[in-house]
């Protein structure tokens, strides 16, 4: 914690691992919502893309209209992260049984400075990947212990998490398919199933006006014909076959592409997705390639191991489709420069290292034990 809080404040003091200018943290999005939450409190429209993340419209409005400082987002978002620290710990250690396991996950989580650049930002990343460890937590609940209370609790945190980022509208087919998958039907039944709530899903997205001027937004036909793999950088881009559309802005016509060029698609989204998980780009020096391989390579090594050992846990099964389903997104989307879509499920990724390290701690030990005891017998 001590540790956690030093980082928080060299970023604060000195902008340490962010921008270099102390303070509140401005970035990229962050005119939409202090432009957003200025007109829910004039009463004005919301321009552009602000009302996917209505809800941290609200929350800043909120503030706004306390009289308080912008500086309360950014204890709030601080406080809201040490919280889920703490439900990252429950939940590892109600997959592993051993407390070590949280501390593990925790640690990672709390002291990665990729992740707590963005506690400091007026930004939905820290709000946003705090909610996900919340939603994963509440559903386990609710679907472990079927109460009133728990349902309505999980109810109301996943509500919380899509109006902070449409990526939160993932989680419905998502949990709605882990029910199915858990339920006492037939095999082929399920896998029915299973392909009707995927299919379900993309038809909304596609007919439903709301969603599918979100997505038209960020121009993913568009964007999969250029073979974008990581947003502003051409020169990372793949070849991909051309295709005339009638009407670019209808995401309708991005099946069709799909359909038609699969292993085209397939290989991009492929790309993009290893893109999002090694946070590499060209432009980093070789002393920070080191320091991000020295963060993500063990804990991705672990988390491999705690997925096949304590891969009968339904919360390692909730984490697997919550990494898939976020890495789903990208795989039609595009991976981003500064690597912000990997820090939404990288405290996930944690919650797994966690119990890999206690596996591999449980194997280790007893071994050596043997060792030692074997050594002192001879």
């Amino acid at each position: 914690m001590f540790r956690f809080i030093y980082l928080n404040y060299m970023n604060w003091k000195y902008g340490y691992f962010t921008t270099g200018i102390p303070g509140v943290q401005y970035w990229l999005d962050s005119d939409r919502y202090l432009l957003g939450a200025e007109s829910i409190l004039n009463g004005t429209p919301i321009i552009g893309r602000g009302n996917q993340y209505l809800g941290y419209l609200i929350f800043i409005a909120l503030i706004k209209f306390m009289s308080l400082s912008l500086e309360f987002v950014i204890v709030f978002q601080i406080i809201i992260a040490v919280i889920a620290a703490f439900t990252l710990f429950n939940l590892a250690k109600a997959i592993t049984g051993n407390s070590i396991s949280g501390y593990v996950a925790i640690t990672l989580y709390l002291l990665n400075p990729f992740i707590t650049t963005w506690h400091t930002f007026i930004l939905t990343e820290s709000l946003y990947s705090s909610l996900v460890i919340f939603t994963c937590w509440t559903f386990y609940k609710a679907f472990t212990f079927r109460s009133y209370k728990n349902i309505l609790i999980f109810i109301i945190v996943l509500l919380l998490t899509i109006l902070i980022r449409p990526n939160g509208w993932i989680f419905l087919p998502l949990l709605i398919g882990f029910c199915l998958f858990y339920s006492k039907l037939q095999l082929k039944i399920k896998i029915s199933g299973l392909v009707i709530i995927f299919f379900s899903f993309i038809f909304l997205a596609s007919t439903v006006p709301a969603f599918q001027k979100a997505i038209s937004l960020t121009t993913p036909v568009e964007l999969m014909q250029e073979g974008e793999v990581v947003w502003g950088h051409p020169e990372l881009r793949i070849e991909m076959p051309k295709e005339n559309f009638s009407d670019e802005q209808n995401w309708y016509q991005g099946y069709k592409y799909i359909i038609k060029h699969p292993l085209s698609c397939s290989k991009l989204a492929f790309v993009r997705v290893g893109y999002m998980f090694i946070q590499i780009r060209s432009h980093h020096s070789p002393a920070f390639k080191v320091h991000i391989l020295l963060w993500i390579i063990p804990a991705y090594l672990l988390a491999l191991i705690g997925i096949l050992k304590f891969r009968q846990s339904k919360i390692t099964r909730i984490a697997l489709a919550i990494i898939l389903g976020h890495a789903f997104i990208v795989g039609l989307t595009y991976a981003t420069h500064e690597s912000r879509f990997l820090i939404y499920i990288l405290p996930i990724i944690y919650l797994l290292s966690g119990c890999g390290f206690v596996y591999l701690m449980d194997t280790i030990i007893p071994f050596f034990n043997k060792r030692k005891s074997d050594y002192r017998l001879k």
